[in-house]
């Protein structure tokens, strides 16, 4: 969304300034995560006007210079949680895949101590 830090709407008229607003947001989130824009795998946006989609391309096209392009999807949609919000962007991670991966590897090493365990107590 193209909040502020204060949470303050950002460009209210302007896609152009709720786009930039919006990607720097999420420029914070990432540096949050520890991870950058390459960890993106899809984007999808929603827009409230999709006149205004032609607004969205080159600020989308300067934040993923040098990186390939990750898969997008665009919806318009008839409102936003608040009438003066013009796009909103909803991420996926590489991080998920990867934090996911981590579970099941633990879950497999925690089988593996167990099996162990109950070995060393048979022998006992």
């Amino acid at each position: 969304m193209a909040w502020d830090e204060d949470g303050n709407v950002v460009g209210t008229g302007d896609m152009k300034k709720q786009v930039e607003q919006v990607y720097a947001n999420i420029d914070r989130l990432l540096a949050g995560l520890g991870v950058t824009r390459d960890a993106i795998v899809r984007t999808t946006t929603y827009v409230t006007d999709l006149a205004l989609v032609p607004e969205i391309h080159p600020v989308r096209q300067r934040f993923f210079a040098g990186l390939e392009l990750s898969a997008s999807t665009l919806f318009e949609i008839s409102a936003l949680a608040g009438p003066e919000l013009m796009l909103m962007l909803k991420l996926k991670l590489k991080l998920m895949l990867m934090l996911m991966l981590m579970l099941m590897l633990m879950l497999m090493l925690m089988l593996m101590l167990e099996i162990d365990l109950m070995r060393l107590m048979m022998q006992v």
